[in-house]
């Protein structure tokens, strides 16, 4: 037995579900939850108008929901994952592939944001358990984020340059993002402006790892997931505890 092998039959919570082929030199999987969100394809589109990397790339998309949410989250979860399978099949880019599970009735007590970035990430351990490539990097990202043309082909050039790193926190703006509602724009910028203010002060006060722990904003090699026992399936600030974990290792 490997030794993904063995963490996924110790950790995993769900049963791997992604079976197809995978090619043995993709490079970078990306993985976004998303619950109830309707900008799912807009965030697909930006991954997909990405300017194309050297390896070929995987986008695992986990729609969620819990055994008691209401029949209209049910239904809206089930239209985002038909028109996200009918635009993939759409599009014609051989160096980027789109996988979508849509799991339904969680359990409350365990049902979240922690849960569906660890079902994903631990499929992509498995996917790169399947390429026999263990360089692998695994990118965190959200439903309804737009990313940068050079997004993709920066993460993989950062992780070639930077041998000796194993996770990076990537950057991103809220103030980019058109939002009509002028109170909640406000909070985005007040919200983006703080945890800046918190990453200068934790730099200040000298902590050799000052940096912002946001689930839609980071990538960590295969071998590194593995090794910190994987994603955690808090309900709330997951991403904070497990990138914070990262720094123990």
């Amino acid at each position: 037995m490997t030794e993904v092998s063995t963490y996924l039959n110790n950790h995993k919570l769900y049963r791997i579900q992604l079976q197809n082929p995978v090619s043995p030199d993709t490079g970078i999987i990306v993985v976004i939850p998303c619950y109830h969100k309707d900008r799912l394809i807009i965030t697909l589109q930006s991954l997909i108008n990405c300017h194309k990397p050297e390896k070929p790339v995987e986008v695992i998309v986990v729609i969620n929901s819990n055994e008691f949410d209401s029949d209209e989250v049910i239904a809206n979860n089930q239209n985002i994952y038909w028109q996200a399978e009918e635009w993939a099949s759409r599009q014609e880019r051989e160096h980027i592939k789109f996988h979508f599970l849509n799991l339904v009735n969680i359990p409350s007590a365990l049902a979240g944001e922690g849960l569906a970035r660890k079902i994903g990430m631990d499929e992509a351990l498995a996917r790169f358990e399947k390429a026999n490539y263990s360089e692998g990097i695994i990118v965190s990202l959200d439903a309804e984020c737009e990313v940068s043309k050079n997004y993709l082909q920066e993460i993989e050039s950062w992780f070639e340059r930077n041998t000796g790193k194993e996770a990076a926190s990537l950057y991103y703006e809220f103030s980019k993002i058109n939002i009509e509602n002028k109170a909640l724009f406000e909070a985005a910028c007040r919200y983006e402006l703080s945890s800046r203010y918190l990453k200068g002060g934790l730099a200040y006060a000298g902590l050799p790892f000052a940096f912002e722990t946001h689930g839609f904003a980071f990538a960590i090699r295969a071998t590194c997931y593995l090794h910190a026992g994987g994603m955690s399936k808090r309900k709330s600030r997951a991403s904070y505890y497990f990138l914070s974990k990262l720094t123990h290792l």
